[in-house]
């Protein structure tokens, strides 16, 4: 579980600025520490002109309590005596230490996911307004309805679904609602944060949802290939991507650091429609932080409300093929 480190201090005013010079260079010493993922740091407002101090708050963020614990074992003490020695007796600290922390953000007033009766290229959407709470309404779209919705607003500007109206505003491409949904969902705050989530949304959509969809539908749009001579490539693809992951999460609890970020969710919607081809992907002697990590995901209470639900669509797609496909995806499956 991750956890926030907090210090405290209050340094002498005669020696305050630089304090905070030096402070600015000790966080980025601190936050590359295995186990940190970031800081916030903030000057205190004063509320007394008479005060002879200055004081700041430091936030150090780290992906477990345990992490915590080999920085207090392996690296405090020289941490500390750098500050003790350059500032003898101008400044105090107290130390406090925060976990099973929630983030909770405004809801909005009105939500519409529109995209067809199937998981596919919107699920990953569902995951993150599930997991945040948010109050929505799905229009799910059938084949027969789209040709009629097709050239109107419902169908967004480029003609594709999904659609995402939020109070308003119309946002379309997966990707795109993935990353918009990202910046007002998650607890991401810093641009590293931000890289790396939205890096997962395109690799999750780009290298293993996209294509998956796109065999799913093949024996239909392309039946002179056929599905045995495209599972080689896709499945040395979807492994290379898979290990990937797995040596980027490491111990972390998700890809985002202390939280969840937009791109825990694009990739958890990938693990699990992998899953559903046989235990063999997800093989924990392989890939075991991603296997971890699916779990993880899957315990959190509103997910695991929703993934329990009649709300989640029965199939990844509307090809009348995929349960054969599926089929000849986990026969073919071999690590």
């Amino acid at each position: 579980m991750s956890v926030v480190y907090e210090v405290n201090v209050d340094v002498d005013e005669d020696i305050a600025d630089q304090f905070q010079t030096w402070l600015h260079h000790h966080i980025k010493e601190m936050i590359a520490i295995p186990g940190f993922t970031g800081a916030f740091c903030a000057e205190v407002e004063k509320t007394d002109a008479n005060e002879k101090k200055r004081k700041w708050t430091i936030q150090y963020r780290l992906v477990s309590r345990q992490a915590l614990e080999d920085y207090f074992t392996n690296h405090a003490a020289r941490m500390r005596a750098d500050g003790l020695a350059r500032f003898p007796g101008k400044f105090t600290a107290i130390r406090r230490i925060y976990q099973n922390g929630d983030s909770f953000l405004p809801a909005p007033t009105t939500v519409t996911l529109r995209y067809f009766s199937c998981r596919g290229r919107a699920e990953a959407h569902r995951l993150l307004l599930e997991d945040a709470g948010v109050n929505y309404t799905e229009h799910s779209v059938s084949l027969e309805e789209w040709p009629q919705m097709s050239g109107t607003r419902d169908g967004g500007p480029f003609q594709l679904l999904p659609v995402l109206e939020w109070e308003g505003t119309q946002i379309s491409q997966t990707e795109t609602i993935g990353f918009f949904l990202s910046q007002r969902l998650t607890s991401q705050t810093s641009p590293e944060q931000y890289d790396t989530s939205f890096s997962l949304i395109s690799s999750a959509y780009t290298d293993v949802l996209s294509p998956l969809m796109a065999l799913m539908w093949a024996p239909i749009r392309t039946p002179s290939a056929t599905v045995p001579e495209l599972l080689g490539p896709f499945i040395a693809r979807v492994k290379k991507t898979l290990l990937c992951w797995n040596q980027i999460i490491g111990e972390k609890d998700y890809f985002g650091g202390a939280a969840p970020s937009g791109g825990d969710f694009f990739v958890f919607d990938v693990l699990l429609e992998l899953g559903v081809f046989g235990a063999a992907l997800l093989d924990i002697n392989k890939i075991p932080n991603l296997v971890r990590f699916v779990e993880r995901m899957g315990n959190r209470h509103r997910i695991a409300e929703y993934l329990r639900s009649e709300r989640r669509k029965p199939t990844l797609t509307k090809s009348t093929k995929e349960a054969e496909v599926s089929a000849q995806i986990q026969n073919a499956w071999v690590w």
